[in-house]
C-alpha cells in the first residue's frame, strides 16, 4: 500500500506534467496547422504499457495524450521530447534529427534496462534451479 505522501508526490509530477503539455501545445499553435490545437481542452493520463509506446489523439474538443508512466520518473527533457514527438506527428509536420536522436536514445537505454533486468532474472533462475 502507498503511503498518503507517495501519492502527494505522484499527483504534484502528474501535475507538472499536465503544465508541460499545456505549455508545449500552445507552443506548437504556432506552426503550420497549429490551429488544428486551438480551444482543445487537453487530457493526459499516464500508462505502464509493456513498451514505451505513446499516443496522441483529437476529438471534438479534446486532445487526448497517452503516454508510458516511465517518462514521469525520467528526466524532463525526455516527457518533453515524446510530448514534442507527438505534437509533430499529429501536426504532420517533420520531426528534428535532435529530437529524434534523443527519443532513440532514451528507447535504447530503457531496452538496455529492460534486458539486464531480465538477464538477470533468468540468471537467478538458473542458479537456484527454479524453473517456470
Amino acid at each position: 500500500m502507498s503511503s498518503l505522501s507517495e501519492k502527494s508526490e505522484e499527483e504534484s509530477i502528474k501535475s507538472t506534467a499536465l503544465n508541460l503539455l499545456e505549455k508545449r501545445t500552445f507552443e506548437f499553435r504556432k506552426l503550420p496547422r497549429g490551429k488544428l490545437l486551438v480551444g482543445k481542452k487537453i487530457e493526459a493520463k499516464f500508462f505502464p504499457y509493456s513498451n514505451l509506446g505513446s499516443s496522441i489523439r483529437i476529438s471534438s474538443g479534446k486532445l487526448e495524450f497517452k503516454i508510458h508512466s516511465f517518462y514521469l520518473k525520467s528526466e524532463p527533457g525526455n516527457l518533453e521530447a515524446v510530448i514534442d514527438l507527438l505534437l509533430y506527428k499529429l501536426l504532420k509536420q517533420p520531426i528534428p534529427d535532435e529530437l529524434e536522436s534523443m527519443i532513440r536514445k532514451f528507447y535504447e537505454s530503457h531496452t538496455t534496462q529492460n534486458c539486464t533486468s531480465k538477464n538477470k532474472k533468468e540468471s537467478n533462475v538458473l542458479l537456484f534451479g527454479i524453473k517456470n
